[in-house]
């Protein structure tokens, strides 16, 4: 490309001309159309040749599989072999699939011990999606509640705290209670956090291994933690909060352990029905401004005559 083509100082081409020419000369771009279509078909291949679908259902059979020996094995062994599950888990961490479908596995085991139920297919399916970090579409009736719990032990053996957003202060509360003898089962703690919980008793409650709650609560106790610890708050600064290692004023503002690992239950009101409108928070300060122009309201509303 002539850089000479683009002088505007030269008098042989008219301000037109010159302008066209700077417009044949630019690169097209991409058709819109065109560009939807080759993102479409990336996808449609991907989908074809992944099959996300069948390669966790082999997975979900895998682990009911290896699970059905465990349904019969004496106490002591199934505590040992759960207690095993768990110290992997919080070895590999995430990310690892073998590891991710034996702490699976101990947990179908730990389910049917507790409740008698023996989780289905597409619940085990569920699980394993929601511990990749995926969107889980399950019908009605196929045990979603039973899948968010499983996923959460799972989680919760990695060592990092987990938390299950529901949709309502009904649900996270219900679903709490009708789990604690699982999650107890399972050597993990677990409580409630909703609307009627007093803030002297939220740090409490999310010492908790898993802890039930709404996006509105955790989200308002995220933000009232961020204003506690100040102007642009590092992970640091929330791992010495646990530690104890901040300021006594400050130790007894902060409530969380930070944002590690979430659920969330009934995803598509909690993401798009109720993100619609955001959670602001505020806290008092000094604005003399503000002060002042309130006072001249007030002497100029005195000085007003009919």
């Amino acid at each position: 490309m002539e850089t000479s083509i683009f002088d505007t100082s030269s008098t042989s081409l008219a301000p037109s001309m010159r302008l066209f020419l700077l417009e044949a000369h630019r690169e097209k771009p991409v058709l819109p159309w065109l560009d939807r279509l080759g993102h479409r078909l990336a996808a449609r291949f991907k989908r074809w040749f992944s099959r996300p679908v069948a390669q966790l259902r082999r997975r979900a059979k895998s682990v009911l599989r290896e699970a059905t020996p465990l349904f019969d094995v004496e106490e002591q062994t199934l505590q040992e072999h759960l207690r095993q599950a768990a110290d992997q888990a919080r070895i590999a961490g995430p990310g690892n699939r073998k590891v991710m479908d034996a702490t699976l596995t101990a947990a179908v085991a730990a389910v049917k011990r507790v409740t008698g139920l023996t989780p289905h297919p597409e619940q085990v399916m569920g699980a394993l999606a929601l511990l990749a970090c995926h969107v889980a579409e399950m019908a009605t009736g196929e045990g979603k509640t039973l899948t968010a719990a499983m996923a959460a032990v799972a989680a919760a053996w990695q060592g990092w705290p987990c938390q299950v957003v529901t949709a309502n202060d009904y649900l996270a509360k219900r679903d709490a209670e009708l789990f604690a003898k699982l999650f107890d089962y399972c050597n993990l703690s677990v409580a409630h956090i909703d609307g009627e919980t007093p803030p002297d008793r939220r740090g409490a409650a999310y010492n908790h291994d898993v802890v039930y709650t709404t996006a509105k609560e955790l989200l308002g106790d995220y933000l009232r933690d961020r204003l506690a610890l100040g102007k642009s708050p590092s992970r640091t600064r929330v791992a010495l909060s646990e530690l104890g290692a901040l300021t006594e004023s400050r130790r007894g503002e902060v409530v969380m352990r930070g944002l590690y690992q979430v659920i969330v239950d009934e995803a598509d009101s909690v993401l798009i029905d109720e993100a619609v409108t955001p959670l602001i928070i505020s806290m008092p300060r000094p604005d003399a401004s503000m002060e002042q122009a309130a006072l001249d309201a007030v002497t100029l509303a005195k000085a007003l005559e009919e």
